[in-house]
């Protein structure tokens, strides 16, 4: 393919991405980490820059820059949700730059743009990058900061060993998970094995440390450190660890893609050994780690692997099974109608989850968690402008849940209203803090049959209590309600 063409195509390639994850980026229900995340942003405002990363740490468990940099472009925006799905949105756009160059690295600038195409329309990574995550701006870092440490140590330059110690500090910075970039330049230091390779596989190891230093040393860095410890648990969840991830490629990627990361990895090793064992350890760096020594691993703590494996898929076609034909020309048109088939089909399905939230394919775990179940976050938008159309200028709302959806219900958003805020419901002060409204209080609740009945007890009854409207989540019964509360109000104290 020639130069200008490719260009071209690269270009295609990026507009649909965008276009992937940037059209209607409010439409998806907010999920409970999402939630968190804006919510932690929204302590931001007004406090001083310098409690930043206590103040994360304490909403919710993580370090402090993505968090931080979206900040300032809240306030622009005019929404903390926003800000965040627009940068995971940008992560995933330079990602898709820096696919292309780790196959052009690999095999040309057709592997390049292979690879950055199957990575555009995997629905694997549109479904996270169109979400408030840290994953998809650690999946850009991190495979940022392995190509520019390989690249200083093929050099032997410490000017870009500086810039890929500062890319994998910023991807520590981002989340724990970060720490894996740590094995990039250990990975290459064994392979290239060069005198020249070592001062800057150390500049680029360096940044990582020292960032995973400061973060500890930095307020709230103990409960950051504890978070990560938590998921700690060698060995012992390998069969249902292993039984998600499965399920997520057979869901996200199509069964001759998946083969072709195999076939692509057999040929990059024959052909290019340093190459092949490089993308290899890194894919299993960011997959294998999870599988082997977390006690949880949904599919996006995976999204830094997608880069290499959709290399190795984009080099076995290319370089794989094209090549077997005997005329160029065959090739060139196998290896194009074959990719077109691969993209089109994950672009397919991207379309759809960007289209049909509620009915595209989902591996089981993310239905769980992004649809079905309670971290999902479906009925809350509706119960919060059921309430807004309801109430009367005064009146008072409160919201009753275990505070993963503050941002999705609002109660702290409510123009015009008298909000109590986010309430504990088995708190004994329960009641106390209702009567504060002197009068009825609308309530946004998601509450089980026991919990519901225990708050009935501590609000004078079930006669106190009203249910209004009932939203349940996709595809179940359960989900928030509305309720109405009657209060008495507060007796003054006499002396």
């Amino acid at each position: 393919m020639g130069q200008g063409l490719n260009r071209a195509g690269l270009l295609c390639v990026l507009l649909a991405a965008a276009g992937l994850r940037f059209v209607a980026p409010l439409a998806w229900p907010i999920f409970c980490d999402e939630d968190n995340y804006a919510y932690a942003v929204q302590q931001l405002h007004g406090l001083p820059w310098t409690a930043w990363t206590h103040d994360i740490a304490r909403c919710c468990v993580k370090p402090p820059l993505l968090l931080a940099v979206a900040e300032p472009i809240s306030r622009w925006l005019g929404s903390e949700l926003l800000a965040l799905r627009m940068l995971s949105a940008l992560a995933g756009l330079v990602s898709v730059g820096a696919c292309y160059g780790l196959g052009r690295k690999l095999g040309g600038a057709d592997v390049g743009l292979a690879t950055a195409a199957l990575y555009a329309s995997s629905p694997w990574t549109v479904l996270h990058e169109r979400m408030a995550l840290l994953d998809g701006p650690l999946a850009a870092l991190a495979l940022l900061a392995a190509l520019v440490t390989w690249e200083s140590m093929d050099r032997g330059s410490w000017r870009l060993a500086l810039l890929a110690g500062v890319l994998g500090g910023a991807a520590v910075l981002t989340k724990q998970a970060g720490l894996i970039s740590l094995g990039a330049p250990l990975l290459l230091a064994l392979l290239l094995w060069r005198r020249q390779a070592l001062l800057p596989g150390g500049i680029a190891l360096l940044g990582s440390a020292l960032s995973w230093m400061a973060v500890r040393l930095a307020a709230g860095g103990d409960d950051v450190e504890h978070q990560l410890l938590e998921r700690w648990s060698p060995l012992e969840h390998v069969g249902e660890n292993w039984v998600g991830l499965r399920d997520a490629v057979g869901t996200y990627l199509p069964l001759p893609a998946a083969a072709l990361v195999l076939v692509g990895a057999l040929v990059l090793v024959y052909r290019r050994p340093r190459h092949g064992l490089f993308v290899i350890g890194q894919l299993l760096a960011w997959s294998a780690t999870w599988v082997a020594v977390s006690n949880f691993a949904p599919s996006r703590y995976y999204l830094p692997a997608l880069p290499y494996a959709c290399a190795l898929m984009a080099y076995g076609f290319l370089e794989g099974l094209a090549s077997a034909l005997n005329q160029p020309a065959s090739r060139r048109w196998a290896g194009a109608a074959g990719l077109a088939a691969l993209v089109g089909w994950s672009a397919f399905a991207s379309a759809s989850l960007v289209l049909d939230h509620g009915h595209a394919a989902m591996s089981q775990q993310d239905d769980w968690q992004y649809r079905s179940g309670w971290p999902s976050g479906y009925g809350y938008p509706e119960a919060r402008a059921f309430v807004l159309a309801r109430a009367q200028a005064g009146d008072a709302v409160a919201c009753l849940f275990s505070g993963s959806h503050r941002v999705a219900a609002g109660c702290d958003r409510m123009p015009g209203l008298n909000s109590l805020g986010n309430l504990d419901p088995a708190s004994a002060e329960l009641s106390t803090q209702l009567a504060v409204a002197r009068g009825p209080v609308l309530v946004i609740a998601e509450l089980e049959e026991a919990e519901l009945r225990a708050c009935e007890a501590r609000l004078g009854g079930p006669q106190n209590v009203t249910a209004l409207a009932h939203f349940p989540r996709f595809g179940g019964s359960a989900g928030p309600a509305v309720l109405r509360v009657a209060t008495q109000p507060a007796v003054p104290a006499t002396d």
